[in-house]
């Protein structure tokens, strides 16, 4: 029973953007599962110059520390999303190796023009063959020499594989937006080649040559970014700091008014398109789901389109979903009593979102 969590809490509750319950309760887990493909010229491991300008290998403490940054990106976010490394670094492939893992020691899966193929060849071979040590119920990183940046696939693809350049392998916003992608995320200047459209409707259109000025141009009929109301400028540092976006990384057309931060936010609807994906399509790499809830009569599915109306609050939760479980509640009032009694070695939390506050009514 979730009751006794409940103790300290007032009959009418006003949710904050953390848990209210004990984080361990309140975080889906995302497995991941890193490999590090060796030289096939010696064996050797790919390298990065550090910022000692020191030519060093890839670590087990660089993937680490990736993780961590991405799991102190992802707590701004108040989903409850958090990376786990689930098994231990796989080194694969070695010396003299022309046919296994370290075939694609030197491949750049980033400006190849043949990327998606060579991806695609790649992790079907890793899916088949356990020197790859591919993981079945974890996201599976790979980390070789020539990637400039990362590759992902899109769960719309029927694909799973994230490759990493040795050169983003300790780098935790670069790792996080290749997996933004695992979870459908498209970059802010479109889903595809010059549609400027990402399918998200709380980010504008966007381009990654545009500045700031330019971003508001040719959103808010033609005002430049300090000619913005506040809540408009917004939306423009939602596109300029946004983790999808390729700000920041176009020479001398990067924003100059906040050069050097890094790109890291995701906006509500986008993390509810992750949310979408991780419930659905990568449901395999994670230990729980999220359900959203409005105050309304209607049953609604759960989505976050048509979330629960709340009075089946109860219902979703109760559904047999093991691990821990996310009810995400829009913005309103929940009047009624919601009763909350989740299966058997599950764990149930409520929360609210950077949209707006919800209050509950009495609870059990």
């Amino acid at each position: 029973m979730l009751r006794s969590a409940f103790q300290c809490l007032a009959v009418i509750l006003l949710l904050s953007l953390c848990s209210v319950l004990a984080p361990a309760q309140g975080v889906i887990t995302v497995r991941l599962s890193y490999k590090i493909i060796r030289n096939p010229a010696d064996g050797t491991l790919p390298t990065y110059t550090d910022a000692t300008g020191t030519v060093v290998q890839v670590t087990d403490n660089d993937i680490d520390t990736a993780v961590a940054t991405m799991n102190s990106l992802s707590a701004a976010y108040f989903r409850g999303f958090r990376f786990q490394r689930v098994d231990p670094v796989a080194y694969v492939g070695d010396k003299d190796d022309a046919t296994g893992p370290s075939q694609y020691f030197n491949t750049d899966f980033f400006a190849n023009p043949n990327a998606k193929s060579l991806k695609n060849q790649m992790e079907a071979a890793a899916m088949k063959d356990p020197a790859y040590a591919w993981n079945f119920g974890a996201i599976n990183i790979y980390i070789n020499q020539g990637t400039a940046g990362g590759k992902c696939s899109f769960p719309t693809d029927g694909e799973n594989i994230i490759v990493v350049g040795a050169v983003s392998a300790n780098a935790g916003s670069t790792q996080l937006h290749e997996v933004g992608h695992y979870f459908n995320l498209c970059h802010t200047h479109g889903c595809t080649s010059g549609s400027n459209d990402d399918g998200v409707a709380d980010t504008l259109t966007d381009n990654p040559a545009w500045n700031e000025d330019q971003i508001a141009q040719n959103n808010f009929s033609g005002r430049t970014y300090n000619q913005l109301s506040a809540g408009e400028k917004q939306q423009v540092d939602d596109v300029i700091l946004n983790l999808m976006s390729y700000h920041g990384t176009v020479g001398n057309q990067a924003p100059i008014y906040n050069a050097g931060t890094t790109q890291s936010q995701l906006t509500e609807q986008q993390l509810d398109r992750w949310t979408e994906a991780a419930n659905g399509a990568r449901r395999g790499v994670c230990d729980g789901t999220t359900v959203f809830a409005r105050a309304s009569n209607f049953y609604g599915s759960g989505s976050s389109g048509d979330p629960y109306g709340s009075s089946v609050v109860a219902t979703a939760v109760a559904a047999n979903r093991p691990g821990n479980n996310i009810v995400l509640l829009r913005p309103s009032t929940f009047s009624e009593a919601i009763i909350i009694n989740p299966p058997s070695g599950t764990t149930v939390t409520l929360r609210a979102t950077r949209q707006g506050a919800a209050v509950l009514g009495a609870h059990d």
